[in-house]
């Protein structure tokens, strides 16, 4: 993954996803017809044979074909596809080996393949030593940020157990970041796949949902990145989240689906990210084996866009401080939660 070469891998791809790329769900109905699934899910050429080149035809035809067809069988390739990208990336990316027995398809971590992330500071922030690293993968400026954290209730602001990160971060990962990230000020679910009872691959407790998070910027009109949100359980001790930036072009989702209003205050970026948390040594990179759950290990990458006018340059220069401050943000609103 270095950083001239391009490739169709949701994770390090340039582009964002669009609607069609997406496995079906029934609240696409809402959107103007510009929607069309995957062609290998649906035969349009089929279909204009039989009404011509009406859209009203294969419009009602559509409606009535996702009411009854079971989408689970697109979603789990999707997911797969999706959950080993973001798992190869971090085992690449940041020297993390995962459960090979679980997914024995992702290439263990060598030193080699981690070259590249330049460091750029550690942070110590209420008592969480943060590491920060930047690179550039297909023309796109990453961040990368990782802390450890004793697996246990206290002493120390540091601290705190491996649950509470997967209550936290895996569980109803947008709606928590909206009480505990200061920048966040909306979290609208826009579509929530039903793929909770899944397990497959591995995986298991697996969530997929699309968001969109408004996030207040200083001086400049408010941002709003329409995102796929993807948690699951990687391992009894392992839980990974992905948002990956979806692009609407002229189509409101918002405004099909009448749950949000005003969009015209706000200008549209784009952000991708991977969060990784795993039960571990506290050595970095060893691999998470029974017993070893001293530390609780936060790994998380990402790449973002403000657009307008905030050059990619400039939207760059506040990640590294703005991704240090969650870790201890997210810990305060942890403690704070505690009976």
């Amino acid at each position: 993954m270095d950083g001239n070469t391009t490739d169709s891998n949701y994770i390090s791809s340039d582009a964002p996803l669009e609607l069609r790329q997406l496995p079906p769900h029934r609240d696409f109905n809402n959107v103007p017809f510009r929607y069309q699934p995957p062609r290998q899910l649906y035969c349009f050429g089929d279909l204009r044979e039989m009404y011509g080149e009406s859209v009203n035809h294969i419009r009602e035809w559509l409606l009535e074909h996702q009411q009854h067809e079971d989408p689970i069988p697109a979603q789990e390739t999707f997911l797969t596809t999706v959950l080993n990208q973001a798992l190869q990336f971090v085992a690449e990316e940041h020297g993390v080996d995962v459960n090979s027995d679980l997914h024995p398809d992702i290439i263990p971590a060598s030193p080699e393949t981690a070259a590249g992330w330049k460091p750029i500071k550690t942070k110590r922030l209420d008592g969480s030593k943060v590491y920060l690293k930047k690179k550039v993968i297909n023309h796109q400026q990453w961040f990368s940020r990782t802390s450890k954290h004793l697996n246990r209730l206290g002493p120390g602001r540091s601290a705190a157990m491996y649950n509470e990160f997967k209550r936290g971060l895996m569980v109803d990962h947008s709606q928590n970041e909206l009480e505990w990230a200061p920048s966040v000020c909306e979290a609208k679910r826009i579509v929530s796949y039903p793929v909770g009872h899944l397990q497959f691959d591995g995986y298991s407790h697996v969530r997929m949902e699309i968001y969109e998070m408004v996030h207040k910027l200083p001086a400049v009109k408010d941002r709003v990145f329409p995102v796929l949100v993807i948690s699951a359980e990687v391992s009894p001790q392992a839980f990974i989240v992905v948002s990956v930036p979806v692009v609407e072009h002229d189509v409101d989702f918002l405004t099909a689906n009448d749950l949000f209003r005003g969009k015209e205050k706000y200008i549209t970026g784009t952000y991708r990210s991977i969060e990784y948390v795993y039960l571990g040594p506290e050595e970095k990179g060893s691999a998470v084996q029974e017993g070893s759950n001293d530390y609780v290990h936060w790994v998380m990458a990402t790449t973002s866009c403000a657009k307008g006018s905030i050059k990619p340059w400039m939207s760059s220069m506040g990640v590294p401080c703005a991704i240090a401050k969650d870790v201890p943000n997210f810990l305060r609103w942890t403690r704070e939660r505690r009976p």
